[in-house]
C-alpha cells in the first residue's frame, strides 16, 4: 500500500482490513491520514451467525467457481467480531479518522460521525453503541430466508447441477456451517421484539462524497489568501518611500566628521549608529531560527526560508535616530542606505546564481556528514 499512500499523484482509495485490534486499526488510518488522505471508515454490523456464515459461503462458493478460496479461522472471527465495537470507539473517540459510518449488510448508513475543524468529532459518540444495536435486533423474514438459502446451497451436494459434480465439504466448512447454524437460532430467541437503529436514506458513495467536498471546503477557508494587486502596489510604495524619506532628511545633508553635540530626533535614543557588524546583523533572514548572525548572501539560501525572502531596505527607528548622534568616525546615514542597497543587490545575485545551479566558489564544499558516519551504514 506504500505506493499507493505516498505516491505522486495521490488516488481515491478504497481498501478492506479487518480492523479487529485497536493497533492494527490506528496504523492503517494512519498510514494514509498522514500522507495527506482524507479517511474515512466504515463498520459493516450483522449479527455473528451472519458473520461465521458468510465465511464459509464465501470460501466454498469460490472454490466452486474458480477453483480456490480465502479462509478465515472461527477463533480469528471471533475475536475480531468481539473487539469491533471498542476499535470503532477508539477511532471515533480519538478523532483519528475524518468520518465514520455504520452501516448494515445491504451498505445503507446507520449512523455517521465526522471530525470538526477543532480535531473533534461533531456529534455524541455513537459508532459503538449502534454496531451493538444492529447486532442484537430481531432479523427480518428476508434476511431469515436468505440465511436459510445460504444454508441450503452448502448442504446441496448438486449445487453446481446435474452436469457438474460438487466437491465435498471440507469438514472446517461443514463445522462452521453448523456453529452458524446454532447460533443463529439462539439469536432468533433472544432478540424477538428488539429494534435496530433507524436507516437513512443516504448511501455510503453519496455519503462519502459530501464528506469529501465538505473537508476541501474546510481547507480553503483555512488556507491564507494572497495579497491582492492593490495591496502589493502600496508595500512597495511604502518601501520606496521610507527609503526617499531617510535619503532626503536633514541627517543626510550632515558633513561627515562632525562632532555629534546636538540632541537627537525625537522618539530615538541617543545611542550611536551601528558598526557595519551590527548592520549584517540587523539584515538577516526573518526566517533564521539558530541565532547566527549571518549576511544576506548567507540568509537567503537557508532550507527554512521561501528561496525569495529579500531583507527590508528601510531603517529601523532606532537606526535612524541613531544617525543624529554618530561619532565623528562612524559612516554617515547616506553610507548606511547604500550598504544596505548594496547588500540587496548581493543577495539578489547570489540567489540567481543558484537558480542557475552555478556552484558559490566563495563557500567551501558541504560534506554530507550522513555518508561518512560508518555508524549509520550508509
Amino acid at each position: 500500500m506504500d505506493h499507493l499512500r505516498s505516491g505522486s499523484p495521490q488516488y481515491d482509495v478504497v481498501a478492506s482490513h479487518p480492523l479487529g485490534r485497536k493497533e492494527w486499526a490506528e496504523s492503517w488510518v494512519r498510514g494514509f491520514s498522514d500522507e495527506g488522505y482524507h479517511t474515512s471508515v466504515a463498520f459493516v454490523a450483522s449479527h455473528e451467525s451472519n458473520s461465521l456464515l458468510g465465511i464459509a459461503d464465501r470460501y466454498q462458493t469460490l472454490r466452486d467457481e474458480e477453483g480456490y478460496g480465502r479462509w478465515v479461522g472461527r477463533r480469528s472471527h471471533d475475536d475480531f467480531y468481539r473487539n469491533i465495537p471498542e476499535v470503532a470507539h477508539d477511532l471515533e473517540s480519538r478523532g483519528l479518522v475524518d468520518s465514520i459510518y455504520v452501516t448494515n449488510r445491504d451498505g445503507r448508513i446507520l449512523y455517521e460521525n465526522h471530525r470538526g475543524s477543532d480535531g473533534r468529532m461533531r456529534d455524541p459518540l455513537g459508532a459503538r453503541d449502534t454496531i451493538k444495536a444492529e447486532r442484537d435486533r430481531q432479523p427480518t423474514e428476508g434476511e431469515v430466508e436468505d440465511f436459510e438459502s445460504r444454508v441450503s446451497y452448502l448442504e446441496d451436494p448438486n449445487r453446481l447441477g446435474p452436469e457438474k459434480d460438487a466437491e465435498p465439504l471440507h469438514s472446517r466448512v461443514r463445522e462452521t456451517v453448523e456453529e452458524a447454524k446454532r447460533r443463529h437460532g439462539r439469536h432468533l430467541e433472544e432478540s424477538r421484539g428488539k429494534e435496530g437503529p433507524e436507516i437513512s436514506e443516504t448511501s455510503i458513495p453519496e455519503a462519502l462524497r459530501e464528506a469529501r467536498d465538505r473537508d476541501r471546503a474546510l481547507h480553503r477557508e483555512k488556507a491564507p489568501q494572497p495579497p491582492s494587486p492593490e495591496e502589493n502596489e502600496k508595500s512597495v510604495l511604502g518601501r520606496d518611500n521610507t527609503i526617499s524619506a531617510i535619503r532626503k532628511g536633514p541627517q543626510a545633508s550632515e558633513p561627515r566628521g562632525r562632532s555629534s553635540a546636538r540632541e537627537p530626533s525625537q522618539g530615538s535614543e541617543s545611542s550611536p549608529v551601528p558598526t557595519v557588524t551590527g548592520q549584517r546583523a540587523g539584515s538577516e533572514s526573518a526566517d533564521s531560527t539558530d541565532g547566527d548572525r549571518r549576511s544576506v548572501r548567507d540568509s537567503t539560501g537557508s532550507s527554512g526560508s521561501s528561496g525569495r525572502s529579500e531583507p527590508e531596505p528601510s531603517l529601523s527607528a532606532s537606526e535612524t535616530g541613531s544617525a543624529a548622534a554618530s561619532p565623528a568616525e562612524g559612516p554617515s546615514p547616506s553610507d548606511i542606505i547604500d550598504l544596505k542597497l548594496q547588500r540587496i543587490r548581493e543577495a539578489r545575485e547570489a540567489q540567481a546564481a543558484r537558480e542557475r545551479k552555478v556552484p558559490d566558489r566563495r563557500r567551501g564544499p558541504v560534506r554530507d556528514l550522513g555518508r561518512e558516519d560508518p555508524g549509520l551504514g550508509l
